[in-house]
């Protein structure tokens, strides 16, 4: 079974929405050079494409405002939230191939990039998690993309866009349920899924409104 999450941006026919406990941290992004500080910064800076993969990683962390992705208050959350890791994830971010840049397009991101840089400065907030980045590793339909892998295995969980704003709680949320040792799901639920006599996929659509 593979799980995968897709952020709304790369499907806008399908809307949901969440009731957030009043723990989680707010995440948000705006129009350019406006975000407050608990915000994921939108880039303000125009890349040229397109762009090697090698040039594109070289660019990571100075493709955008220097600015943190969470507010201190919410930094401390979650790094609550990852100490109850009861063992090591790592977060294997996916570049892909060159891109083109979309016809009419205001600004040209580097979405690569861009992940990778929130991927890191996430990691940042534990010692139990890890990152290491590839152009094209197998097992991957779509980039960017973030596998979430418990003790570095592959368990099926990708991340498939760009994790801004809410959107990274999703994140956040595979993390902690790759950090446990046990899974959260009832002995009920475990034992119909292995009596499952296919292999199944998962698709999650995640938006912030």
């Amino acid at each position: 079974m593979s799980i995968q999450l897709t952020p709304a941006s790369t499907a806008a026919s399908i809307a949901a929405s969440e009731q957030r406990s009043s723990w989680w941290p707010q995440l948000t992004h705006q129009t350019p050079g406006t975000e407050p500080i608990g915000a994921v910064p939108t880039p303000i800076r125009e890349i040229s494409r397109p762009l090697p993969p090698s040039v594109r990683r070289s660019m990571c962390g100075r493709t955008t405002v220097a600015m943190a992705i969470f507010r201190p208050e919410d930094e401390a959350r979650v790094r609550e939230l990852f100490a109850e890791l009861e063992r090591p994830v790592e977060l294997l971010v996916a570049h892909g191939p060159e891109e083109t840049p979309l016809p009419g397009a205001a600004r040209d991101i580097d979405f690569a990039a861009e992940t990778e840089r929130v991927v890191r400065e996430l990691a940042e907030l534990a010692p139990s998690l890890s990152v290491r980045v590839e152009e094209e590793p197998p097992g991957f339909e779509r980039y960017p993309a973030v596998a979430v892998r418990p003790e570095g295995k592959d368990a099926g969980v990708r991340y498939y866009g760009l994790p801004w704003g809410y959107e990274l709680g999703s994140l956040i949320g595979a993390v902690r349920e790759a950090g446990r040792a046990e899974s959260s799901l009832s002995a009920e639920s475990l034992e119909r899924l292995a009596a499952l006599d296919r292999d199944v996929s998962i698709d999650v659509f995640v938006t912030p409104t």
